[in-house]
């Protein structure tokens, strides 16, 4: 049995979503959950990230609900994958990917690293939540 770095998300009895995916999705999602709201195999959607298959339905499934598209859920996974025992992503990262993913989906014209560079200005109190570092 090979040791695994337990991550804060689980997905059950699968394996776990990779970090900066699971603050974006959000604490009750999973594959399986999703699948099961837009009724469609877990396995597919599965596959499709894994780049075995491809679908536009499964990319619009991201879109919509996560505001990723597959390649970047698999760039996701990839990096997890890549770092996972020497360089883990810390939650500082992934806090700000999912800050650039929703900066993205509210439309926000302003490239994500000025409007964090004025955010951070315009309040000398703004700190990352607690526990995050």
């Amino acid at each position: 049995m090979r040791s695994k770095i337990l991550s804060s998300v689980s997905t059950g009895r699968h394996s776990k979503l990779p970090l900066k995916l699971a603050l974006l999705a959000g604490e009750e999602a999973t594959l399986n959950r999703l699948a099961q709201k837009h009724h469609i195999s877990r396995p597919m959607i599965s596959q499709v990230i894994q780049g075995k298959k491809s679908s536009k339905k499964v990319n619009s499934i991201l879109l919509n609900e996560w505001g990723i598209t597959v390649e970047e859920a698999r760039m996701l996974y990839r990096e997890d994958a890549e770092r996972r025992y020497k360089n883990p992503v810390t939650r500082s990262e992934a806090w700000e990917f999912q800050m650039k993913i929703n900066h993205r989906r509210m439309g926000i014209q302003i490239p994500f690293e000025k409007w964090y560079e004025m955010f951070s200005t315009l309040s000398s109190q703004a700190k990352m939540p607690r526990g995050w570092r």
